[in-house]
């Protein structure tokens, strides 16, 4: 997606009333498990996408310590299997 678009996309989402979303625990691990996914296979501003990747698991491990231990060792092998 070029800058234009995104500047284009990004002033309309701010115009919009904020929106209230609920979801299982098993939704928000699928949701976060395709993000991570997603993620570890970006190769556009690397280090930026590893630090925000590393955020949302650390996030996770607070509150849910054993669904981050597991997201993180996949994450890292996907990260490791695109690196060789």
């Amino acid at each position: 997606m070029d800058e234009q678009t995104r500047r284009k996309i990004v002033a309309y989402l701010a115009k919009q009333p904020p929106i209230e979303l609920s979801f299982s625990p098993l939704e928000l691990f699928v949701i976060l498990e395709i993000l991570l996914q997603t993620l570890a296979v970006t190769k556009i501003f690397e280090r930026q996408v590893h630090f925000f990747g590393i955020k949302i698991i650390a996030n996770l491990n607070l509150r849910y310590p054993k669904v981050a231990k597991v997201i993180r060792a996949h994450w890292i092998s996907t990260i490791n299997s695109r690196e060789g």
